[in-house]
């Protein structure tokens, strides 16, 4: 069995429209080579060829340039890619022996790759980043299909893209998508390692119409880049002061010394550990405070308010000096503008981090109804219609 997770695509569609993103100086060069180092069933690798034989350039060329490597050999001796073969140097190149080998330079290297790696725990870490890394270590190029938590430009894992430019991206909303059934958010992005500045066009999937950011001043982005988006976006995300949603004062569960999912005389003090209630053996310093508690990661929709009890690493909190407080305060979480932040940059089955951390303050000495905060804000009525329409 494959420990490789990956995402199967509807290539027929999506692979030529990636292909003819790429620079053309790329194509009309008789020498620059590319590289698919997770090339499955070949489909990118058959559309860099389509595309340098309309340039003129002769099979023998072709092959001399297009390079793939993969983590099976059973791929090679797949039926499929005995016509990939013919158009490539194929190779097997564990995953892990890429993602550590020596540097090799190519011109554009275009992937999609492998997204989690199964070790013998069967817990899955997430590969695609470092796999991305390489590649751009490796090539001045890079096309590459992938999960699109890299939105969260401040998460140092995805530093290293800091020091490119992101020229072109399309992000895939959940209605208009090729990935369907798969459970994350996923696009695909073009990449001057060369540089380090510039604008990123992104692709509305809906429309078409691009759209112009600067990712060295924006911050985090939402999960759907459109105008309207970005505009709520500035509005709220992008304030000065923020709710003050945090992890700080929490108990580490990994140290498995300190709790317990039994009560008992040593385990004594009430715990939020994700979605479960379980007991310390400590008072941490948040341990009496008021806090509006959000214990599972998944939804903001299950937060709680209580006090004299620790938090774990997994549940996010915010503190307050009443109950009072505390009740508005989850009434404005769970209201359709903040709901509407927050699933906006759910990439994934969870909450995003970043987001909970900017979420934007409001007051809440007294409560807050829907038309009331997109007052706050200044929404446009256009905006207040985007929400509505996109919050059920």
């Amino acid at each position: 069995m494959n420990m490789f997770f990956r995402i199967i695509l509807d290539y027929d569609t999506l692979v030529s429209e990636i292909v003819a993103k790429i620079p053309e100086k790329h194509f009309v060069s008789e020498t620059d080579t590319f590289l698919d180092p997770a090339f499955a069933g070949g489909q990118l690798l058959k559309a860099v060829a389509k595309r340098l034989n309309k340039y003129g350039h002769s099979i023998e060329n072709i092959r001399s340039r297009l390079f793939g490597y993969e983590d099976s050999i059973a791929y090679l001796n797949h039926p499929a890619n005995y016509s990939t073969a013919m158009i490539a140097n194929l190779s097997v190149v564990r995953y892990m022996e890429f993602i550590n080998m020596a540097k090799k330079d190519f011109d554009v290297i275009l992937v999609n790759a492998p997204y989690q790696n199964a070790d013998k725990n069967n817990t899955a870490t997430s590969l695609w980043i470092p796999f991305i890394e390489k590649c751009c270590s490796m090539a001045d190029t890079v096309a590459t299909v992938n999960p699109i938590n890299w939105l969260n430009v401040d998460m140092n894992k995805y530093s290293f893209l800091k020091n490119c430019h992101i020229f072109l991206s399309k992000i895939y909303n959940s209605k208009n998508t090729p990935f369907n059934g798969v459970g994350i958010r996923v696009g695909y992005m073009l990449i001057d390692t060369t540089s380090n500045s510039g604008i990123t066009k992104f692709i509305d999937s809906d429309t078409d119409e691009i759209i112009e950011v600067d990712l060295k001043t924006s911050g985090n982005l939402p999960g759907n880049i459109n105008n309207i988006v970005l505009s709520i976006w500035k509005k709220t995300m992008y304030c000065e002061n923020k709710m003050g949603i945090t992890r700080k004062g929490q108990l580490h569960t990994q140290n498995k010394e300190l709790w317990s999912e039994t009560k008992s005389e040593k385990f004594c003090y009430p715990l939020y550990k994700s979605n479960e209630h379980v007991w310390s053996s400590i008072k941490k310093e948040n341990y009496h405070d008021i806090k509006l508690i959000i214990p599972e990661a998944r939804s903001h929709l299950k937060s709680v308010i209580k006090s004299d009890c620790n938090t774990s690493q997994s549940a996010y909190y915010v503190k307050y000096d009443t109950v009072s407080q505390a009740e508005n305060a989850k009434d404005i979480l769970c209201s359709k503008l903040f709901t509407f932040l927050l699933n906006e940059s759910k990439w994934g089955p969870g909450l995003s981090q970043s987001t909970l951390e900017n979420l934007p303050f409001i007051d809440v000495s007294s409560t807050w109804a829907d038309n009331e905060l997109y007052a706050h804000f200044d929404l446009t009525q256009e905006e207040i219609e985007y929400i509505e329409a996109n919050v059920k």
